[in-house]
């Protein structure tokens, strides 16, 4: 009979580690999801990906999410910005694209890392406590099935009409001043990646600025939806 608890105890993410070059130490994304569906059985990896087969990139971004109570709680998030490899021979059809499976598994691996479940949280090797130790945003929580459906779709309306607003407003700063963010997102979606991964790094930029990336981020369905239906 499968006994998941003891399952649990006999995995150590320790056993898994690759040895790089100069001794460095990797645990590889597979294991980390290993790791983190064994102490978050409830627990959910929801990857967002925004392919652009013209000019052979994608971007992906994961979101970690553990059970608190009936609801679903983020507790980290990654992105990672994807180009086609010149010398991948496998990239011949469109369903075969590597560059976009590659964007996937490294948002994964960043975002599983941000939760404790990396490479330097593999060699601490410290008991995990899923619990957010502060009240998480109000966006970072996905509420149980249960709820009102009414109350998704107003969620949904105040989110968009934020959002709305953010991509009407010209950004102050870099190579696009003046533009919108609407119009950089169809035009140059890597260099909203680009932002976001700054924002991400804790880069000296100005508030309005991060704000805007935080929304454009939270909003990344909203804008999937919109952009496969224009």
């Amino acid at each position: 009979m499968y006994d998941r608890e003891k399952e649990r105890e006999n995995f150590n993410p320790k056993d898994k580690l690759l040895t790089l070059e100069e001794n460095k130490k990797y645990l590889e994304v597979q294991w980390r999801i290993v790791w983190f569906r064994m102490e978050n059985p409830t627990g959910r990896i929801i990857t967002e990906i925004q392919p652009n087969m013209e000019k052979n990139y994608a971007i992906a971004t994961a979101k970690i999410f553990i059970q608190s109570g009936t609801r679903l709680i983020c507790i980290s998030t990654g992105t990672a910005c994807k180009m086609q490899d010149p010398n991948d021979t496998n990239n011949t059809d469109e369903i075969g694209k590597n560059f976009i499976e590659c964007a996937e598994t490294a948002a994964i691996g960043r975002a599983l890392a941000g939760a404790g479940y990396g490479t330097a949280a593999c060699l601490t090797q410290e008991p995990h406590e899923p619990t957010p130790q502060q009240t998480p945003a109000e966006n970072n929580v996905v509420d149980a099935p249960v709820n009102p459906k009414t109350n998704r779709q107003n969620s949904k309306k105040t989110e968009k009409t934020s959002l709305e607003t953010v991509l009407k407003t010209p950004i102050n700063v870099g190579q696009y001043k003046g533009r919108t963010f609407g119009e950089i997102i169809k035009s140059d979606p890597s260099y909203i990646n680009w932002l976001m991964n700054k924002v991400e790094e804790g880069a000296n930029l100005n508030a309005e600025l991060k704000s805007a990336m935080v929304c454009i981020k939270d909003n990344m369905e909203i804008l999937q939806t919109e952009q496969l239906a224009s």
